[in-house]
């Protein structure tokens, strides 16, 4: 972390001896000359800055030190993309500032590409910084630093949405002195490394994945500190980008977190790979999986190369009993239930594995076997079975 805070020292020193040149127009156009104070376009020595409300829009290919947005506190500035060009910025990038307070900054990217060999995005005490990549935009980079890890201050509220496009930067941090959330609704992401939750930082720092995210490539290393929590949302039928890290996995802290939110999940038992790593180094103490339907339970499982989330039906040992085998593939058992069904049925002495199928079931021995709900809470019935280790669940589906 130090090799990276003096090198941001440095392009900021080295940057400070450009121009100066910025917007003059509420609503300013790149690519015209009398929309800057200096009458002329910016060149690759200047350095841009957007304060006092301005939107500036980039719809031209061009190349300058470094940006601001904005440059000062009790400003706000508005940078957009949504032509196919490219925004090259050769030494760094604010989207906001640790520094800056009560400002409002705001990056919309939707098309194009915006290469930053550093690219900050922070907000600081009262103030709100907010990148939005959607769409075919491509924001590439040797850093792009979200929550600005580096400084010392408190800050607002930081926020990075990718609904679309692709970040290719080679090192992504998350982490903040307050909260800060990465939401990947949608995209995609191809990095080198990415570390959530910086060990210096005092606040959480989020990476919250959905179900349409197309994909994360980790080159190398995927770290998540001790404030960094991951947390994935299900789709309807169990969606979920895997996170596919090359080399190292490790969860440096106790007090890291990992959440699945399956309030959106309709399906049944499955399992889901979440996590996909050469190496793992420690796994998250902390976890929950939240909001599965009933009659479901889930469970966090690590293998040597993978962290997968299996959903499982909930099953109730203690609600069969008095299991005879009858013959000609047929079993008695007393199930105990208020008002279930007997919905499935396992080859298998292991209630934890195997595989699970409707089971048809009859109050007699010869049929007609189909599956029903129970009308007493204790009933013996009849059920065609393979042999005499098969067991059952009764369950409320």
């Amino acid at each position: 972390m130090r090799k990276l805070v003096i090198a941001l020292l440095s392009m900021l020193f080295a940057a400070s001896g450009s121009a100066s040149v910025w917007p003059v127009q509420n609503t300013a156009i790149w690519s015209n000359p009398a929309h800057w104070n200096t009458g002329v376009l910016p060149t690759a020595s200047d350095a841009v800055i957007i304060n006092t409300g301005r939107n500036l829009v980039a719809d031209t290919n061009a190349t300058v030190a470094s940006l601001n947005v904005p440059n000062a506190d009790n400003h706000s500035a508005t940078l957009t993309i949504t032509n196919n060009i490219t925004l090259q910025i050769t030494s760094w990038a604010r989207i906001g500032y640790a520094a800056y307070d009560y400002a409002t900054s705001i990056m919309n990217h939707s098309a194009g590409t915006f290469n930053a060999a550093t690219l900050i995005v922070a907000s600081g005490t009262d103030s709100t910084a907010t990148y939005n990549l959607s769409g075919s935009g491509i924001l590439t980079g040797t850093t792009l630093d979200i929550g600005q890890t580096s400084d010392g201050r408190s800050v607002g509220t930081t926020v990075f949405n990718q609904s679309g496009g692709t970040v290719s930067s080679a090192t992504v941090q998350i982490a903040g002195r307050a909260d800060v959330h990465y939401v990947m609704t949608g995209g995609q992401i191809a990095v080198t490394d990415l570390t959530v939750g910086d060990g210096t930082t005092p606040a959480e720092s989020f990476f919250e994945i959905g179900p349409n995210a197309a994909g994360i490539s980790i080159a190398d290393d995927f770290i998540v500190g001790p404030r960094g929590q991951v947390v994935f949302t299900l789709g309807e039928n169990g969606e979920c980008p895997t996170i596919e890290v090359t080399d190292l996995f490790d969860v440096t802290s106790g007090s890291a977190k990992i959440f699945v939110d399956a309030a959106l999940y309709t399906g049944g038992a499955t399992n889901i790979e979440l996590i996909t790593y050469g190496s793992i180094g420690t796994a998250f103490d902390r976890q929950a999986i939240m909001n599965l339907p009933s009659g479901l339970t889930g469970s966090l499982v690590y293998t040597t190369d993978s962290l997968s989330l299996n959903i499982d039906l909930d099953i109730n040992e203690s609600s069969i009993s008095n299991v005879i085998w009858v013959g000609d593939n047929i079993l008695s058992m007393t199930v105990a239930a208020s008002n279930p069904e007997i919905s499935t049925i396992k080859a298998t002495a292991d209630l934890v594995d195997g595989t699970w199928q409707n089971a048809p079931y009859s109050t007699n021995s010869t049929g007609p076997f189909t599956t029903g709900a129970l009308s007493n809470q204790e009933t013996t019935v009849y059920v065609q079975a393979t042999n005499q280790i098969s067991f059952f669940k009764v369950g409320d589906n």
